[in-house]
């Protein structure tokens, strides 16, 4: 019988980065023995913690459409379809001020590890492009007049933008013990695991409360962190910075504003003055 695998990619052939972490959060095949509640806990958790909302309940949705087919076929957990059926409930997330980036940029990476995730996430949070789009940034990749140009591997959409002095030190660096480490493959849960561990030893360790996943949250600012917190500060800190939406829509290769509105944390300091009077004048 076909398996749960090759029923999702028999509908959705260009997807299979869903079956990729479906089987690394359960630790599993993507089978139908395999098709528990538990197990659907996880996936969906796993998401939550790498990819945007929206992502999520896309996702979500396509495992869904593929069970029902075969939902007269196979012995289905009672109540497997709730799981899967993502509530569009916005939660909040955390952002790197400027400060921040600049502790992690200067800490010192003591593994190779290390230093794939330290320039994996700084490159993210000074070019707001996805693990797929740096990851095959070469010299071609640079204007003459040095912006660095690309289009998006997920939404076809081209970005330019000016490159930083370490965003290039990163990209060209040559000679060093861990240069050009960014290109390395790294598991997802290392990744969170290891940049959580160098914010904190960078002291991003203020007290925080969240609302994610449908409740309210509290801990320490580096345990709140992933490796989309990059894509999100890049974001955020260039709004703080210029105010035009549409503007930071195109550096980051949005296809939409609307996208790009999730992706900025925005606190009372991003009112304007204006805005900011009015409360006051009360």
């Amino acid at each position: 019988m076909t398996t749960l695998k090759q029923a999702f990619l028999e509908k959705y052939p260009k997807n299979g980065r869903i079956c990729e972490m479906y089987e690394e959060a359960i630790g599993a095949s993507m089978d139908w023995n395999t098709l528990t509640k538990a197990n659907l806990a996880k996936v969906v958790s796993y998401l939550q913690d790498r990819v945007a909302a929206s992502s999520v309940r896309q996702y979500c949705a396509k495992m869904k459409a593929v069970i029902n087919l075969y939902s007269d076929q196979i012995d289905l957990p009672n109540g497997w379809g709730k799981i899967l059926s993502i509530k569009d409930d916005e939660s909040q997330h955390v952002y790197l001020t400027e400060d921040e980036i600049k502790r992690i940029i200067a800490y010192r990476p003591d593994s190779l590890t290390e230093a794939t995730v330290q320039q994996q996430f700084v490159l993210g949070c000074l070019t707001g492009a996805r693990h797929s789009d740096y990851s095959r940034f070469t010299e071609a990749n640079v204007t003459a007049t040095g912006n660095l140009v690309y289009v998006s591997q997920k939404t076809h959409v081209k970005a330019e933008l000016p490159l930083s002095p370490v965003a290039r030190q990163i990209l060209f660096a040559t000679g060093t013990p861990f240069a050009q480490a960014y290109k390395r493959e790294i598991d997802d849960h290392d990744f969170n695991d290891t940049i959580r561990e160098i914010c904190r030893l960078c002291d991003i360790d203020d007290k925080v409360q969240l609302y994610r996943r449908g409740e309210f949250w509290s801990g320490h600012k580096y345990e709140a962190i992933s490796s989309h917190t990059s894509r999100r500060s890049f974001c955020t800190n260039l709004y703080l910075r210029c105010r035009d939406l549409l503007l930071v829509s195109k550096l980051a290769g949005h296809s939409s504003t609307t996208m790009t509105e999730r992706y900025i944390c925005c606190s009372m300091e991003a009112m304007t003055e204006n805005a900011m009077n009015y409360f006051k004048s009360f």
